[in-house]
């Protein structure tokens, strides 16, 4: 049975327990660096090492994952899904994952590792999110209605880590 609600902590200990390299984007990396915002998934970008994705396709296949736009038919992601330049939109018993090969900008996994920060789980773990500044302009590149109501929220966390009131 798949979860109608996401379990954060628990797809994000899925993938760190067994060591799948990967960086948090979107929702939840800002709600990690304290932008208080509503995420109703995880977005992660993995890395394409083939080992570490052969890793992430056994997480996958634990969680039950199958594709979102083919509920009804419950359609599980094959190992050759991983790795690709687009998004798996998927769902898990823990909730909704967004797989992506790369952002709206063009950077991949690669690209990523000079705009990440480490974060430490409560469980110990530790993960690599996407940092408020590069969070932001893929936000203002994107354009979106939702993207650009949002930036006023993610300046100001971004302000006052800076000032350290955060």
């Amino acid at each position: 049975m798949h979860s109608p609600t996401v379990d954060f902590g628990g797809l994000l200990r899925a993938f760190a327990e067994p060591g799948v390299e990967f960086v948090v984007i979107g929702g939840v990396s800002a709600a990690l660096q304290g932008v208080p915002t509503m995420t109703f998934d995880l977005d992660v970008v993995l890395s394409p090492e083939a080992g570490n994705l052969d890793h992430a396709f056994c997480v996958l296949q634990q969680l039950k994952a199958t594709f979102r736009e083919q509920l009804s038919k419950r359609i599980t992601p094959k190992r050759s899904d991983l790795g690709g330049r687009g998004a798996i939109l998927l769902i898990t018993q823990l909730g909704p994952l967004d797989i992506l090969g790369e952002l709206a900008t063009g950077w991949g996994y690669s690209d990523l590792m000079d705009r990440v920060e480490s974060f430490r789980t409560a469980e110990g773990h530790e993960i690599q999110i996407l940092k408020l500044a590069a969070l932001i302009e893929v936000k203002e590149l994107l354009g979106r209605d939702k993207d650009l109501a949002a930036l006023p929220m993610y300046r100001q966390a971004l302000r006052k880590r800076d000032s350290g009131q955060a």
